[in-house]
C-alpha cells in the first residue's frame, strides 16, 4: 500500500491551479501584472515551500515531467520550471505538466489505499465469520440444553419445536432463532459464505440479546412490582367500588384476617347483581365485604392465579394464552414472593395489561 500525505496533496494541487488563474489573469494587462506582482512572489514562495515538503512522494509516485525551455537544449523539472520566476509562456505549459502529475499521483494514491482496505475488508470478514459461528455454537448448545435433547443426530426443526414447549422464549423469538440458523448455515459452507462479505453487528446483537434472555430472563416481580390496593373484609362495599372507579382498578384482592379468600371483580358486581335484583336486594349500601358470598370473589368466569416473583415475563404471557386456548378468562395474577396466596401481594397483571405485555417483549 502506498501510504502517502493525500490531504496535503489535493490542498498542494488545488494551490497550483489557483497560482495558475492569478498568472493567466495578469498576460495581458500591464496595471494587472504591477498590482498582482506581489501576491504571486508570496505564492509562489508558498508553493515552493509545500513541494519542498512533498518532493519525495511526488518524485517517487509521479512521472516527474520535464520540459525544454526552447533555448538550450537542456530538459528542466517541470515542477522547478513551473515555481520559477521564468517568463509565463514557459511558466504555464510547465503548470499544466504539474497538475496533470498532480492528479496521476492523487489517483494513483487512492487507487492502493482501495485496494488495501478491500484487503483488510476481506481479512475482517472472514475474523467476523469465524466469531458469528463461535458464539453461535455456545447458543446452540443452549437451546439443545433447553429442549433436552443429547443426540446428534436430532434434527433442529425437532430441536426448536422441544425447545419451544419447554420455554416460552423460544416460542416468541422462534422467527428470529431460525433466521440465526439460516445465516449460521450460510456461513458454515464456504462456498455459501463467498456471496457475503459480512456478519452486520445487528446479528451478533441479536444473538447476545437471545443469550442473554435465555441465561437471564425479564421476571415479572420486577417488571409489574407496584402497590396493590387490597380490602378487608370490614370495608364497604360501595367504598371499593368508588376506589376502583377512581383508579380504574378491575381487580381487588379480599383477605379475611390476613388470609386471602378472593378476588371482588366487575364480575363479582355483576354476577351478585343477577342474583339478587330480583329479589329486590339489588344494593350494596352499607354492606361490608365480609357479608357478601365468597362465591362472587372466586368466579369461574373471571380466574386469578398467583405466580412467584422470578416467573419470567414470557412464561407469564403464557399463561394467559393458555387461558384463552382453552376458551376461559384469566382476568389477574397477583405476584408475591414464593407464590403463595396469603403472602403480601408486590404487583399484579391484568388481562388489560396483555398490549404491555407484548410491547415490552418486542422492545427487548
Amino acid at each position: 500500500m502506498i501510504t502517502k500525505p493525500l490531504k496535503q496533496l489535493n490542498s498542494f494541487r488545488e494551490e497550483v491551479d489557483k497560482y495558475k488563474s492569478l498568472l493567466l489573469s495578469s498576460r495581458n494587462d500591464l496595471a494587472q501584472i504591477v498590482n498582482n506582482k506581489d501576491e504571486i512572489s508570496k505564492k509562489r514562495r508558498l508553493l515552493n515551500e509545500s513541494f519542498a515538503s512533498l518532493e519525495a512522494t511526488i518524485y517517487e509516485v509521479g512521472d516527474n515531467p520535464k520540459l525544454n525551455d526552447g533555448v538550450w537544449p537542456i530538459w528542466y523539472s517541470a515542477y522547478k520550471m513551473a515555481l520559477s520566476s521564468d517568463i509565463l509562456q514557459r511558466v504555464e505549459p510547465a503548470l499544466d505538466a504539474v497538475l496533470t502529475d498532480l492528479d496521476y499521483i492523487i489517483g494513483k494514491i487512492k487507487a492502493s489505499e482501495k485496494s488495501e482496505k478491500t484487503k483488510i475488508k476481506t481479512r475482517s470478514s472472514s475474523n467476523i465469520s469465524n466469531k458469528f459461528l463461535s458464539e453461535f455454537k455456545i447458543f446452540e448448545k443452549r437451546i439443545r440444553e433447553i429442549a433436552g435433547v443429547t443426540s446428534d443426530v436430532t434434527q433442529q426443526k425437532d430441536i426448536i419445536q422441544k425447545a419451544k414447549s419447554n420455554s416460552p422464549l423460544i416460542e416468541h423469538k422462534e422467527g428470529l432463532i431460525w433466521d440465526l440458523y439460516a445465516l449460521r448455515n450460510v456461513f458454515a459452507h464456504q462456498d455459501r459464505g463467498k456471496y457475503i462479505t459480512n456478519v452486520n453487528e445487528m446479528a451478533f446483537e441479536e444473538l447476545s440479546n437471545l443469550m442473554r434472555l435465555m441465561n437471564k430472563p425479564p421476571q415479572a416481580g420486577r417488571i409489574f412490582k407496584k402497590e396493590v390496593f387490597v380490602a378487608k373484609k370490614d370495608d364497604l362495599i360501595e367504598k371499593i367500588i368508588k376506589e376502583m372507579s377512581k383508579n380504574i382498578f378491575t381487580h381487588v384482592p379480599v383477605y379475611e384476617n390476613e388470609t386471602f379468600v378472593g378476588v371482588f371483580s366487575e364480575a363479582s358486581i355483576f354476577e351478585w347483581l343477577a342474583d339478587n335484583i330480583q329479589n329486590g336486594n339489588a344494593t350494596l349500601n352499607k354492606i361490608k365485604m365480609g357479608v357478601i358470598n365468597k362465591k362472587y370473589l372466586n368466579s369461574p368466569n373471571d380466574k386469578f392465579e398467583f405466580i412467584n416473583s422470578k416467573v419470567s415475563v414470557f412464561d407469564l404471557l403464557k399463561m394467559f394464552e393458555t387461558y384463552v386456548s382453552k376458551g376461559k378468562r384469566l382476568g389477574v395474577v397477583f405476584i408475591t414472593k414464593n407464590g403463595s396466596k396469603n403472602e403480601r401481594i408486590d404487583g399484579l397483571v391484568t388481562a388489560w395489561d396483555l398490549p404491555t405485555i407484548k410491547d415490552y417483549l418486542k422492545s427487548i
